[in-house]
């Protein structure tokens, strides 16, 4: 044993902002995941494929190709042995800002309805399906996901075992972790940009 073992993460609701005298805004909002070990690990892959996980996702095709607003904006899931972290990063102008993130927003609030189609759940499975057998083909990655497992949860997942539960998800699952997910009041938003005092910080940041 070389260190001690780092405390359990404590969740809690932060509003963090750098001042920086730059163009563009870029900002995260983030909301607590899943453990790796969850049971909602697969289906919150899925739902972040479906949000902003692809270049075919919703924040994708709705923000940046078709309105413009932005430079980049894509979604997350990192998971980790005790939790983990769903978020939104986007990159854009400041002028811009108040409109993305109500489309954001406006994205959340139709997850949370339970607005995802079957086609979409059927396209996002079938391409994390996909990337992750194209994964396989580089040793170096097929390494580190077995030597992560076996630290960090002494224990050995082969790839052939990962499909069946990749596979398992079903409709009804993607569509109970997108209420799970985005609850009300549990928005956390990192940002930097040239903004200075709370009153424009909190008025742009309202809706979250």
């Amino acid at each position: 044993k070389l260190i001690e073992t780092p405390r359990l993460f404590d969740y809690s609701i932060n509003r963090q902002g750098v001042h920086k005298n730059i163009e563009q805004l870029h900002f995260c909002i983030g909301v607590q995941g899943f453990e790796r070990n969850s049971p909602y690990y697969y289906s919150t892959n899925i739902l972040n494929n479906v949000l902003g996980g692809s270049m075919s996702s919703r924040l994708f095709q709705n923000i940046r190709e078709k309105s413009g607003l932005v430079y980049s904006v894509y979604s997350f899931h990192s998971s980790y042995k005790t939790t983990g972290l769903f978020g939104i990063y986007s990159a854009l102008k400041e002028d811009n800002a108040e409109e993305v993130l109500q489309q954001i927003r406006d994205e959340i609030n139709s997850l949370r309805k339970g607005s995802i189609t079957v086609a979409e759940f059927e396209r996002a499975k079938s391409q994390i399906k996909g990337n992750y057998i194209l994964s396989l083909e580089n040793t170096s990655n097929r390494m580190t996901v077995l030597g992560r497992r076996e630290l960090f949860y002494n224990e050995t997942i082969q790839p052939e075992d990962i499909i069946p539960k990749i596979e398992k998800v079903v409709y009804e699952d993607v569509i109970e972790v997108s209420k799970i997910l985005f609850k009300d009041s549990d928005f956390n938003i990192a940002f930097t940009g040239n903004i200075e005092d709370n009153k424009g910080i909190d008025s742009l940041f309202k809706m979250y």
